[in-house]
């Protein structure tokens, strides 16, 4: 039997996300936290696997539950919606792939965040560009 190859995913440390967001607050917002423990707490969200349950089990999946995690568990004072873009876009440099931030961003993160757990959501997440067909498997 064939064993499928176990990719290795990347990920951001919380030094990153907090770099990123002290650079997005610098041009506009307030500084501050709403739960500092959330910034550790988003990444690994993320990264949840429990006695090999894996609730997020693609790439795509767990860039979209990262986002999620930021836009919805609030852990900054402000700039949560970009800290997340930025972080998600980090987030697929790391690994391998490009990720576009353009002018409908704020619109885009509020979507893929709701749609994170929806059945709907790997249909929406491969309109991401650069992704070639039949990257995104579960």
């Amino acid at each position: 039997m064939a064993r499928r190859q176990q990719l290795i995913i990347l990920y951001p440390t919380s030094n990153h996300v907090e770099d990123f967001h002290t650079t997005l607050i610098q041009q506009r917002g307030s500084t501050g936290y709403m739960s500092q423990g959330m910034v550790d707490g988003c990444l690994e969200w993320a990264q949840t696997d429990v006695f090999n349950f894996v609730p997020f089990p693609s790439l795509l999946r767990r860039a979209a539950a990262m986002m999620y995690a930021y836009i919805s568990f609030h852990p900054f004072a402000d700039g949560n919606k970009r800290t997340g873009l930025m972080t998600t876009s980090f987030f697929f440099v790391i690994n391998g792939y490009t990720f576009t931030i353009t002018s409908d961003a704020s619109e885009f993160a509020v979507e893929t965040a709701r749609r994170c757990e929806d059945e709907k959501g790997p249909q929406f997440l491969r309109k991401l560009k650069g992704f070639p067909n039949g990257w995104y498997q579960e």
